[in-house]
């Protein structure tokens, strides 16, 4: 829509008044003409009269913006939980967090679906590894039932925004039980993603499913402490102690793994040994020896 703004001379309109007010006191004060009919003098007349408006206009300097309104594209990003503890039975009436999933998604299909026309909706499905699901109409096109054996929020995350690097994201929604089980090299913290996701301007909105449980009502082994030490000579023993803590195994064995980095990217189990939790949320010492071949940095993952 066309606008006409004035920025007169020296920003005054005054100024401008003053002006025209002087150019027309000289046009009044105009010579007789001499010999010129009427035809002519009036003819001259218009034309002072005519350079006197031009030299106005002038001076006011009228401009004329033309303002058109545009649409950035933007894309908002779903992520969705596929791991296995989705599927534990801790939502209202016994549902599962997939169940209860489904049908807040179900809900939102109404609103997505507005929301897809101005906007890109793009999902994805998360365990170990990223997967895109389709949108049609505002609803996801999941799969029946989580079987994911890991839940690496923060490196899927991380992919995430490689695979829409370049876009302008309105935000990313996160939909998970909030807690990560991965094993390296998928173990990113999702605190490191989530500072990235800020540092880019980019909203992370969390929707948690399930309950916070107490001791015995969940089964869980988790690393509390890791003791190795930062260097050791090659074909010398390399001590690794570190402590676990184990919630619903009591009286039953657990295998702890010892996985050292043979290649870039490749973890391979160098020792293994089982503990037995009398307790829940007992911590077990651990304590394995390794001894490396080559030279160089590893990864070690207990």
């Amino acid at each position: 829509m066309p606008e006409l703004y004035l920025y007169p001379i020296a920003d005054s309109y005054l100024l401008v008044a003053a002006i025209t007010a002087v150019l027309l006191a000289l046009l009044a004060l105009r010579p007789s003409g001499g010999r010129l009919n009427n035809h002519r003098r009036w003819a001259l007349l218009a034309l002072r009269a005519g350079v006197i408006a031009l030299l106005v206009i002038a001076m006011l300097r009228p401009t004329i913006v033309y303002t058109e309104i545009r649409k950035q594209p933007a894309t908002l990003v779903m992520m969705v939980d596929r791991s296995k503890s989705m599927s534990v039975g801790d939502a209202v009436g016994g549902a599962t967090r997939w169940q209860e999933l489904q049908q807040c998604l179900a809900d939102a299909a109404p609103a997505l679906a507005r929301l897809a026309k101005d906007f890109e909706i793009k999902a994805y499905a998360f365990d170990a590894q990223v997967k895109a699901v389709p949108v049609e109409g505002g609803n996801l096109l999941l799969e029946q039932s989580p079987d994911g054996p890991q839940t690496a929020i923060g490196v899927s995350l991380d992919d995430v925004l490689r695979l829409e690097a370049g876009k302008r994201l309105l935000g990313v929604v996160l939909f998970s039980d909030g807690a990560q089980r991965a094993i390296a090299p998928r173990d990113l913290p999702p605190q490191t993603s989530a500072a990235r996701l800020k540092h880019l301007g980019v909203p992370l909105f969390t929707v948690p499913f399930g309950q916070a449980r107490g001791l015995g009502q969940v089964q869980d082994v988790a690393l509390r402490e890791l003791i190795v030490g930062e260097a050791v000579f090659v074909k010398n023993e390399l001590i690794v102690g570190g402590q676990v803590r184990a919630d619903g195994y009591v009286n039953r064995e657990l295998a702890v793994r010892l996985l050292f980095e043979t290649a870039p990217g490749k973890m391979e189990v160098v020792a293994q040994q089982t503990v037995r939790a009398t307790a829940d949320g007992q911590l077990l010492p651990v304590r394995f020896s390794y001894v490396p071949e080559t030279p160089g940095e590893f990864k070690l993952t207990l």
